[in-house]
């Protein structure tokens, strides 16, 4: 092992040798001599994972005081890795240390980005690695200037001005040049609405970065200097000058979700959402699809839809939706309302590929559900559809009917093993099988759905719906008379029975179980609107009609009742003439 190093203070070496260390490296290449070097770093005690799952099993199961996070090969288990941990509330108190090969500012600016608390680069030495725990593992009693800057930020935070403008006015007592204390000072100055003082100091603040000998250091600080000014200007009103300070601090960091959250409305008052568009395309075509800048863009264009649609701005709000759906992000949230938009619109063939594409990469039952509704309600599309649109069905050329139905069935039992509680499904699944005529495929659902789930009067009466709304009335007979028996006062059931009994076209007995039903609920407008149509199938139109009328005092808004109303009267006329 080397000497210790004479500029590193003994706490600090005895703080790493004693700290329990995480070392998660995905990648088995060289991995021997990385150990090497870590032992040499003075690292005595590390525990290494290379699956994100073991890694993170093993953090919940066991202390640790460290995380080092190896950005070395296997990039794709590294991001799954700390996308898991940043999830994890009960090891956020862990700091996490990324260590890379490649130095350049825009890689570790991109390492940063993904919340990791500092970045090593190789090749690692005692120093470097003490310094970067410094404040973690261990602190030097001579540097409160670390300190100071956090209690200076948790005034302004707190709104307590006056008391950060003194502890950055005590930094810059005795370093005259810290740029975070510039920056500090800035901040107060505008609050105080000295923008004149707030721009002399972020011009000292550049010029202080400028002389900085950590290019990484010095080009984040500078981003964040360029993002105040455009703060500045914003709130001047000068959006041009603005909209150029806070593109420049995006050159300097493009990985910076904040800047870019507060140059966008910025260039949303300023210019047409086209070139807010043409610009985030720019960006993001630096980063590869799925990757954490991709959602963060994605999220600063929710925002904007948001925007958007407060001003009633419906054709941008759809151009966003339509950018969205081309800018592989993994907002499964924000899909889903992209989905939503566009199936409205009746983009149906954009949201199948979309849908499919996710799907790919994402286990989700909520894509897969939307997806698999999408190929069974389009081979059965509604005969008026609530918003008039053209609808792009097109895809359905490419196989036929069965396949698809083929498809939604295998998506609805997929998300039935990720939720294996949720009635819908199952009930969707049901359809599928009727659909398909497989009678015994069904039966045999219906019989562990009553098995393995709470059911009550909704549900049953929900399962025994669907079985006759897919015209499988011997299928459904059984549970509607379980039903009736389990629930007699129910009128549900009742209205249930009635249209079995209509479906089998024992009409006089569908009236009969309406009638009970509406001794239990006489404002029921479905049982009421049921038995209109039970008596118009034994041509009693006058009773039609005077049921219908009776309906419609219950919901005169009701457009179909109307209609049946307006078909009785028709008939009787007919049958007098």
């Amino acid at each position: 092992m080397p000497p210790h190093d004479a500029n590193v203070s003994p706490s600090a070496t005895t703080a790493l040798e004693t700290a329990a260390v995480f070392l998660f490296y995905p990648e088995k290449q060289n991995r021997g001599a990385f150990l090497d070097n870590l032992r040499a770093c003075g690292i005595k005690n590390h525990t290494l994972a290379d699956k994100p799952q073991d890694a993170i099993n093993l953090l919940l199961t066991r202390h640790y005081d460290v995380i080092l996070a190896c950005y070395l090969g296997n990039m794709e288990a590294m991001e799954q890795f700390i996308d898991e941990l940043k999830g994890l509330d009960t090891l956020s108190g862990i700091p996490v240390l990324a260590i890379t090969a490649d130095g350049s500012a825009k890689n570790v600016l991109r390492i940063m980005s993904r919340a990791v608390d500092r970045v090593l680069v190789m090749p690692l030495s005692r120093k470097s690695m003490q310094d970067s725990l410094k404040g973690f593992l261990w602190s030097d009693p001579d540097d409160t200037t670390r300190t100071t800057l956090q209690t200076a930020l948790d005034y302004r935070q707190a709104g307590q001005w006056e008391q950060a403008e003194m502890e950055y006015q005590g930094i810059l007592k005795y370093n005259p040049s810290r740029v975070e204390a510039l920056m500090g000072m800035a901040a107060v100055s505008l609050q105080k609405r000295q923008n004149t003082a707030a721009v002399d100091y972020l011009k000292q603040a550049m010029k202080a970065a400028k002389q900085l000998t950590d290019v990484v250091e010095q080009t984040r600080l500078l981003a964040l200097i360029y993002a105040m000014l455009g703060g500045h200007f914003t709130a001047l009103g000068a959006q041009e000058q603005a909209i150029k300070h806070y593109r420049t601090a995006l050159k300097l960091n493009p990985f910076s979700v904040d800047i870019l959250s507060q140059l966008i409305p910025v260039m949303a008052k300023a210019g047409s959402l086209d070139e807010i568009l043409t610009y985030l395309d720019e960006l993001s075509a630096n980063y590869p699809p799925y990757s954490a800048f991709r959602d963060r863009v994605s999220q600063v264009l929710e925002e904007l839809v948001t925007r958007y649609a407060l001003l009633n701005m419906d054709d941008n709000v759809d151009r966003i939706h339509v950018h969205l759906a081309g800018l592989q992000h993994g907002n499964v949230p924000l899909h889903l309302k992209t989905v939503d938009h566009l199936s409205q619109r009746g983009r149906h063939t954009t949201v199948k590929i979309l849908l499919e594409t996710l799907l790919g990469r994402i286990k989700d039952s909520d894509l897969m559900l939307r997806l698999a509704d999408l190929y069974r309600d389009d081979l059965q599309p509604a005969e008026k559809p609530a918003v008039a649109t053209t609808v792009d069905r097109d895809y359905l050329r490419e196989h036929p009917p069965e396949h698809w139905l083929r498809q939604s069935l295998a998506l609805y039992k997929s998300a039935l093993l990720l939720d294996p509680f949720e009635l819908s499904i199952w009930l969707k699944l049901l359809r599928c099988h009727l659909r398909l005529g497989e009678t015994d495929a069904a039966s045999q659902l219906v019989e562990r759905l009553f098995a393995n789930l709470t059911i009550g009067l909704d549900e049953h009466a929900d399962t025994c719906a669907v079985l006759l709304d897919e015209k499988a009335g011997l299928l459904a007979r059984p549970w509607v008379e379980a039903g009736l028996k389990k629930y007699p006062l129910a009128s549900r059931f009742h209205l249930l029975a009635s249209q079995m009994h209509n479906a089998e076209g024992n009409h006089y007995e569908a009236i009969t179980a309406l009638k009970t039903g509406l001794r239990e609920q006489p404002d029921s407008v479905e049982c009421l609107t049921e038995l209109g149509k039970s008596y118009g199938l034994v041509k009693n139109w006058s009773q039609a009609i005077e049921v219908y009328e009776k309906a419609l005092k219950l919901a005169p808004a009701d457009a179909p009742l109307q209609h049946l109303l307006q078909t009785a009267l028709r008939a009787k006329y007919r049958s007098q003439a």
